[in-house]
């Protein structure tokens, strides 16, 4: 559902359950360690190097 085909970010929370983007953003960062946006640039590119 991430890969930027199936559903945009911006409608991608109210089909998760999420009352708002910005919830979203917060649950997905804390499960995931990154941003929604970030998750889709790294998967598009897999040998980008992370830096934490």
């Amino acid at each position: 559902m991430l890969d930027g085909k199936d559903c945009p970010v911006n409608e991608l929370f109210s089909r998760c359950g999420f009352a708002s983007k910005s919830v979203f953003y917060v649950a997905f960062r804390k499960v995931v360690g990154m941003t929604p946006l970030q998750y889709i640039s790294q998967s598009r590119n897999p040998f980008m190097i992370q830096r934490n």
